[in-house]
């Protein structure tokens, strides 16, 4: 269930807005190096270090089926909990924190990009694809 009240994080991707709920997220970081792992799924990006920590990091682009881009200066990193799990998620930009007028949940699924994409914001700057976090950890963890 969905709480108009609960707040978001604006997060871009390919020119598309999305949203992810803030109790998903454990922290944002800038990008930085990410150590390629051999024979990982096309999706993952590879690791790198948080905290003395190894942090395993998912490109939420190549995950979609949506073409790369290079990385930039307003590139992120999205750090989110699933269990004991930790992982980071690659988005091209993140923007503002948001509540919703209204959210209207999606059915079925064709893709994982669909079957990440568990609702649709209003808010008055438009409407937002709103992903669920948990949903993007199953699909990798299945």
């Amino acid at each position: 269930m969905h709480d108009e009240r609960e707040q978001y994080v604006e997060c871009g991707l390919a020119g598309q807005r999305y949203a992810i709920r803030i109790s998903e997220i454990q922290e944002i970081i800038r990008m930085q190096r990410i150590t390629p792992l051999p024979e990982a799924p096309y999706y993952v990006q590879g690791i790198t270090g948080l905290r003395g920590s190894i942090l395993p990091v998912v490109c939420l682009r190549k995950l979609f089926g949506i073409p790369e881009k290079t990385e930039d200066k307003r590139t992120r990193i999205v750090v989110v909990q699933h269990g004991t799990a930790s992982l980071g998620i690659i988005v091209d930009h993140v923007s503002s924190v948001l509540t919703f007028e209204q959210i209207q949940t999606t059915e079925g699924s064709l893709n994982r990009q669909q079957s990440s994409l568990i609702a649709i914001g209003k808010h008055a700057d438009g409407l937002f694809g709103i992903i669920s976090m948990d949903k993007v950890m199953e699909s990798l963890y299945a």
